[in-house]
């Protein structure tokens, strides 16, 4: 998970576990899914949630906001972090007194943009560490610290240690070494905070809003219809639920289709960790089925950086194991230097042969003095079945990049790649891009494409650019598809509004319509829909619920917009629900969406307030 674009990138870091080794790099885990994209080993974890709760201590929510709440109607401004640092006690944090922390035993916190301190000092809550940051005027809220290596006025940039994680403050506002983190929208009011886990989730492929394709669900019954399915995490396994589609107008029931602990053997099977996963889908065998690839990250001490490609081949009712690419294996001496979690992945038919699927990976190069930096690899898959990564006459000692971006020319954490036929022939790559740094203090996005030339990307070249003052990127979320039915890709964005709400969740679905008619830096381009979007108003459909994907559910060539939302808020006690709901379009709008998860889960069904909940848990759940 980059937590870059807020101001915290590679948020913990531990120290050298022996002098001389690799640094240790800790995750923030939220339930399941919000993962950091450096994990090594260590954890922490997410101990008290964003928004309402019942911790004592806290403020009473506004009125409406927790009504219907089942964690309580007070309101926790932020996320706690619980944090291991160097103390055996990765599961609940340290456990030191109150401001008794040794010095070096909390992890140290690095600032991930450049921004200026507004506030750096001690208070009765704790320490606190609060800046702004350059490429979007947000503010990022550290509480708790044990340490401050910043003051009041100073400019901070990329990779600046701020201090540590403490335990500072009183003990009923602190009681063991974590971190609270908030995010504030601008202007900055204690007020304006928004959900750290909806952005957290945003920037890695474990949550689709990083990454879609224009077949990120799939027909895996072969019905013709798009069926949905989520990789769940079970914490000490992990299943795919597939939700059937036979009509074309509703999902069934969810069922099993893949089990960790019944898969292939294999040496990783054992101790398979959804949060080291990235799943996509596509038709890598051919046939009439869609199937679904993972890139498993199974680095440990004897390989820091070794992943794997397993292929799962849907046979329209589960799935069968592969192992299509093994980075050890196939990369030569290279085998240990390709990081899994460093990659955001697309599908697409690359070579344009019309034959089975590839995947174009965009990895992070931002190692070794060349800041801001990314490759895009790509895995051709084989007619013998397995991925091979392109390289310069078959040696794997050499990897073949399709693209080189160079230094301090592109930032792998503000792009949010997506792949699709934008010029009608051969498929292509496209980022959704934070160019805020563009408009000093304004946000900004573009859509840039990459065309694809032989055996290479060109580009990148904008066909979309939002302008100064719009479309803020963290508060976005980009799915590609076929949505007015013409043989050329457009993009869906499902904007988060709830700004213009005072917090109440507003959500707002745009659609960038492709026209070839339009000339943005050579033909073709992508604008903004003259109509107006959906919009859910004030106090409706809430953005920081939803995890999108595009997806031919209703069949045809039109593609429509599904998001696995948040519905556990109308269970009984220790009931979870996620529903998926889906937007179909209409000319080049979208008019509103339908209820697709409409089975039956308990019978007769609970009692007023509740509904019948389907047991899926939206936070272990991540689509494909």
């Amino acid at each position: 998970m980059a937590l870059g674009r807020l101001g915290l990138d590679t948020v913990l870091k531990a120290s050298r576990r022996e002098r001389g080794h690799s640094r240790r790099f800790l995750s923030a885990v939220l339930a399941g899914i919000v993962t950091s994209n450096w994990l090594w080993t260590g954890t922490s974890v997410i101990s008290q949630r964003y928004g309402c709760t019942n911790v004592p201590g806290e403020d009473n929510a506004p009125s409406g906001w927790c009504t219907n709440s089942p964690y309580g109607k007070l309101w926790h401004h932020g996320i706690d972090i619980a944090d291991d640092g160097n103390q055996p006690h990765p599961s609940v944090g340290c456990t030191t007194p109150y401001n008794t922390l040794p010095s070096g035993a909390g992890s140290p916190l690095y600032a991930g943009a450049s921004g200026t301190v507004v506030q750096a000092g001690t208070t009765s809550y704790g320490t606190i560490i609060e800046w702004q940051r350059d490429i979007d005027s947000y503010y990022v809220v550290l509480y708790h610290t044990q340490a401050i290596n910043v003051h009041t006025g100073d400019r901070l940039y990329t990779g600046l240690q701020l201090g540590q994680v403490g335990n500072s403050g009183w003990p009923s506002w602190s009681s063991a070494c974590h971190l609270h983190f908030e995010i504030r929208a601008p202007p900055g009011g204690y007020w304006d905070d928004r959900d750290p886990a909806a952005w957290l989730t945003d920037s890695s492929i474990h949550a689709v809003q990083a990454t879609a394709s224009t077949r990120v669900s799939g027909d895996f019954l072969g019905t013709g219809y798009d069926a949905s399915a989520v990789l769940y995490d079970f914490t000490n396994y992990t299943r795919i639920l597939v939700w059937p589609n036979t009509t074309g107008s509703h999902l069934n029931i969810w069922s099993v289709w893949w089990d960790s602990t019944n898969a292939a053997p294999d040496s990783v099977w054992p101790n398979f960790d959804a949060k080291k996963a990235k799943i996509i889908s596509g038709h890598f065998t051919g046939g009439q089925y869609t199937d679904i690839a993972i890139l498993y990250d199974a680095s440990d001490a004897t390989c820091l950086n070794h992943a794997i490609w397993y292929v799962l081949k849907s046979t329209g009712s589960s799935f069968l194991t592969y192992k299509w690419w093994d980075s050890q294996r196939d990369l030569g001496a290279q085998g240990c230097l390709f990081a899994a979690s460093r990659t955001k992945l697309v599908v697409g038919e690359f070579e344009g042969d019309g034959g089975t699927a590839d995947v174009a990976a965009q990895y992070d190069e931002a190692t070794g003095g060349c800041p801001n930096s990314v490759n895009w690899y790509v895995f051709l898959s084989t007619a013998g079945g397995g991925f091979r990564l392109d390289t310069p006459t078959g040696d794997p000692n050499v990897t073949y990049p399709w693209y080189v971006s160079g230094c301090n020319t592109f930032a792998w954490s503000q792009a949010k790649p997506i792949m699709g036929f934008f010029d009608g022939t051969v498929a292509q790559v496209a980022v959704f891009y934070d160019y805020a740094a563009n408009c000093p203090g304004q946000p900004r996005s573009v859509v840039e494409v990459f065309h694809t030339v032989g055996s290479q990307f060109q580009g990148p070249v904008i066909k979309w650019d939002s302008l100064c003052n719009r479309f803020p990127w963290i508060q976005s979320i980009p799915v590609a598809g076929t949505f007015t039915g013409h043989n050329t890709t457009d993009v869906a964005v499902l904007f988060d509004s709830s700004s213009a709400c005072q917090n109440q969740p507003r959500t707002q679905l745009y659609l960038l319509v492709w026209s070839p008619n339009i000339y943005l830096n050579g033909p073709g381009a992508l604008q903004t829909s003259t109509q107006p979007p959906y919009d859910s108003q004030c106090g409706g459909f809430a953005w920081n619920w939803t995890k999108a994907e595009a997806g031919y559910f209703r069949g045809g060539a039109v593609a429509d917009v599904a998001v696995l939302y948040y519905y556990t808020w109308h269970c009984r006690t220790g009931e979870v629900d996620s529903r998926w709901l889906v937007f179909v379009p209409s000319g080049t709008q979208f008019t509103g969406y339908s209820n697709w998860d409409t089975a039956v889960y308990e019978s007769p069904p609970p009692p007023y307030p509740y509904a019948d909940c389907n047991g899926v848990d939206w936070n272990r759940s991540t689509p494909t």
